[in-house]
């Protein structure tokens, strides 16, 4: 009987054991069901946040181009005039200067050299200068001149 006695304990230790084994053997699963959901849910999230990146076009946050009436706009600078609604000078000037910087920062995004302006391509490879190289650009715009014959002259409108 001694026997059976010592077999009936070894047994309830292997199965004690077993239990034990087991318990923790559930909860690392548990932990690692856990790990894997929320590494799951990151790259979900993740790749929700990596979408709308996609979607969103820098320029047109940078460049806001429409119109206002008969003109063209470029965040909010009018690009043009008509002798019925005139548009002041600076205003023309600054649209034609936000015109040139998204060009500038297209060309210099797509890597595009212009072939006969080597002044668009120092522009485009010096965008943090652009401020500076605009300021000393000299507009110079046609305007109708009722004096003159031909009816149209350049004229310097740059300030000072």
């Amino acid at each position: 009987m001694s026997s059976l006695g010592d077999e009936s304990a070894r047994l309830s230790t292997l199965e004690s054991a077993f239990w034990q084994e087991y318990s923790a053997y559930t909860l690392s699963a548990s932990q690692l069901v856990d790990e894997q959901n929320f590494v799951q849910e990151q790259i979900r999230h993740a790749s929700e946040a990596l979408e709308r990146i996609k979607r969103t076009n820098v320029f047109d946050d940078a460049f806001h181009i429409s119109h206002d009436g008969h003109f063209a706009t470029i965040n909010g600078f009018r690009l043009g005039r008509l002798p019925s609604q005139p548009v002041e000078w600076a205003e023309i000037s600054a649209a034609l200067g936000q015109a040139l910087l998204l060009l500038a920062t297209m060309a210099r995004q797509t890597d595009y050299k212009f072939q006969k302006s080597a002044y668009m391509n120092d522009i485009a490879s010096n965008l943090q200068h652009v401020p500076g190289i605009l300021r000393g650009l000299r507009a110079c715009v046609c305007v109708q001149i009722p004096s003159d014959p031909d009816g149209l002259v350049q004229q310097d409108v740059s300030p000072g």
